[in-house]
């Protein structure tokens, strides 16, 4: 199974022996890949047992959104934008509000 890696892996891999055959992807290919990576580092974010580990983790949590942002054509400042309107509009975490049942109504 193949996933997104960075540029910089294959040469590692080989110059330390190993084997690492890859290909590039479509602009389809590419977004769905990045997609993957996305849900990949979030979820090895989640579950960071040390605080460097997370940091290591939200890094690259990082780098693939601002690649899968500039992918789509969305920029930071779009980005910075709806943030804060969201959290003009419903707040933000600090309250550290955490809800033990929910139910919305439907439209």
């Amino acid at each position: 199974m193949g996933k997104l890696i960075r540029d910089g892996v294959p040469q590692r891999v080989r110059e330390h022996g190993g084997f690492v055959e890859t290909r590039a992807l479509d602009d389809a290919g590419f977004s769905r890949a990045l997609r993957d990576k996305l849900r990949e580092e979030a979820a090895e974010a989640a579950g960071a047992q040390s605080t460097d580990e997370l940091i290591a983790e939200l890094a690259d949590l990082l780098d693939v959104i601002a690649e899968l942002a500039r992918h789509e054509g969305i920029t930071d400042e779009q980005l910075r934008d709806r943030s804060l309107a969201k959290r003009q509009q419903l707040g933000g975490f600090e309250g550290r509000t955490y809800s033990t049942e929910y139910r919305q109504k439907a439209l």
